[in-house]
């Protein structure tokens, strides 16, 4: 196709890219889902968390939704997973191998299928296994197993 020549976008496409261009290109106003730092978007859901709402998108861009509050158990179940990525995002920027396990550790599905020795390990074969591709402060040994620390 000679450039500037007409594209055609199946109506049933399930990737958000061609339908995101086609309307910011054309005005073609459009709803998708979008995940997006909460602005307030999701009212009992902590701000800049990374939430995933519906939004419009047209030649102005993408224009997520209000959506107020989650049911109460929605959100609990939802900030339990975000407690996860906050401790391993606070791994990464204190450059601390133990918030990673302790990660491990608060993750919903995770502390529900092992117990906490069986996590540290995972964990530690995860590091041995994957130890060259992670940073230096990742592969610290931590022995032995300081469960909780405040420090």
């Amino acid at each position: 196709m000679a450039a500037g020549g007409k594209v055609d976008i199946e109506s049933e496409a399930t990737e958000y890219a061609p339908q995101v261009i086609h309307s910011i290109v054309t005005g073609t106003p459009r709803q998708i889902q979008v995940n997006v730092a909460n602005t307030g978007l999701i009212t009992n859901l902590p701000a800049g968390a990374a939430v995933e709402v519906p939004a419009t998108v047209d030649r102005g861009g993408v224009h997520p939704w209000h959506v107020g509050d989650l049911p109460v158990q929605c959100a609990a179940l939802n900030r339990a997973f975000l407690s996860v990525g906050e401790l391993t995002v606070q791994a990464a920027l204190t450059q601390d191998p133990r918030m990673i396990r302790q990660a491990a550790m608060v993750d919903p599905n995770t502390a529900a299928s092992l117990t906490v020795d069986q996590i540290w390990n995972l964990c530690d074969d995860l590091v041995a296994a994957h130890g060259t591709l992670l940073p230096e402060w990742a592969r610290q040994p931590l022995s032995p197993r300081p469960w909780f620390s405040f420090s």
